[in-house]
């Protein structure tokens, strides 16, 4: 139905009519085979646009996805830059191995990784979750599949779109390190605890030339 506002004055009765949107009735999804109409999906598919994908401050894509796909887990271990992109899984781990779970995703019909892509330049993205959704891939539509597809150009006079954004980082806690000095006495004091007989990975001279910083590249043989 078509969203409406109603302007609240001195009256307490509305007559409200819904009207249907045929926008929405429209709406087309992207299945392994094309492209179908939303009511003639029997699958489970879920379908994110442009508009949606564009209002997330994440800087990943797929992070984007987290809390808008019904199914969809990502999960980001590190904050790393150039290691910072999630695993991403659909209905959960169905594998022995999390690597082993991972869906099959698609850009284009090319099997890739999409989280660095500019949200932008996506028109939408369908996450394919059933089996019935997925049969046309066989084997390799076992964990779901998600499908990314790019914008096209269209006929019509240009468009030109700004959006900005900034963020800070910093860490929760910084962490006092030991000195070199430290670790090599604290490490042979461990190992002697387990073993009073063990041989200690730091002889003497290296521990007094931690102590000192007589030799900082010292070699331990």
């Amino acid at each position: 139905m078509t969203p409406q506002e109603v302007e609240i004055a001195s009256s307490n009765t509305f007559n409200i009519v819904l009207s249907e949107s045929t926008i929405s009735i429209e709406e087309v999804v992207v299945v392994g085979y094309g492209t179908q109409k939303k009511p003639t999906v029997t699958g489970a598919i879920v379908s994110v646009g442009n508009a949606d994908l564009v209002k997330s401050p994440a800087s990943a894509v797929t992070n984007s996805l987290a809390g808008r796909v019904t199914g969809l887990t990502t999960v980001q271990g590190t904050g790393q830059p150039g290691a910072d992109d999630p695993a991403i899984y659909v209905r959960g781990i169905g594998s022995l191995t999390a690597s082993a779970s991972t869906p099959l995703m698609l850009v284009d019909g090319v099997e890739r990784a999409f989280s660095q892509i500019d949200p932008n330049e996506i028109e939408s993205i369908s996450v394919l979750k059933d089996a019935s959704a997925t049969a046309v891939y066989g084997i390799r539509g076992a964990n779901g599949v998600i499908i990314v597809t790019t914008k096209r150009g269209l006929e019509g006079a240009p468009k030109i779109n700004f959006s900005a954004s900034t963020g800070l980082q910093m860490p929760t806690g910084i962490v006092d390190m030991c000195t070199s000095y430290e670790y090599a006495v604290k490490h042979n004091e461990a190992k002697l605890s387990d073993d009073a007989a063990a041989v200690v990975q730091f002889p003497a001279y290296a521990v007094k030339a931690f102590r000192d910083n007589l030799n900082p590249l010292i070699i331990i043989t």
